[in-house]
């Protein structure tokens, strides 16, 4: 959904860190769950309607985190919607996300002035909530 200088974006799939790349004298390579996730989700958002927000940007990620499967569900019920303090890292999946959002919803994340983002544990597969405007 997008107004004006503002674009919201539901991220229907599992949140996945930016691993660091192998560097090589053939290149700069991710591993094969990033390439993944990043083609999907680019397929993904060419079905949206998103046009390029311009001059200096303020962004918002909730990185929904699906609970494991052995956990009880009791625990599960204990942890909905808290937040996830263990590994990966907050940044490795805001770095994911800009990654996939340069030059598609900016020109490029160095617009990004001012950003918040949290993990939080949720029940079902994950997603990732995305909420970018510009800056008053």
């Amino acid at each position: 959904k997008e107004r004006g200088s503002e674009m919201m974006l539901h991220i229907p799939f599992r949140p996945c860190p930016c691993p660091r790349p192998k560097v090589t004298h053939y290149g700069t390579f991710y591993g094969k769950n990033y390439t993944a996730f990043k083609q999907v989700v680019n397929e993904w958002l060419d079905k949206q309607k998103i046009e390029k927000l311009e001059g200096a940007l303020e962004a918002e990620m909730v990185f929904g985190i699906p609970m494991p499967d052995s956990w009880s569900k009791k625990k599960k019920e204990a942890n909905l919607l808290r937040p996830h303090i263990v590994k990966p890292d907050v940044d490795n999946f805001i770095k994911s996300v800009f990654d996939i959002l340069n030059e598609r919803a900016f020109d490029d994340d160095s617009q990004i002035a001012r950003l918040r983002a949290s993990k939080i544990w949720v029940d079902g597969p994950g997603h990732i909530l995305v909420e970018i405007k510009g800056t008053d």
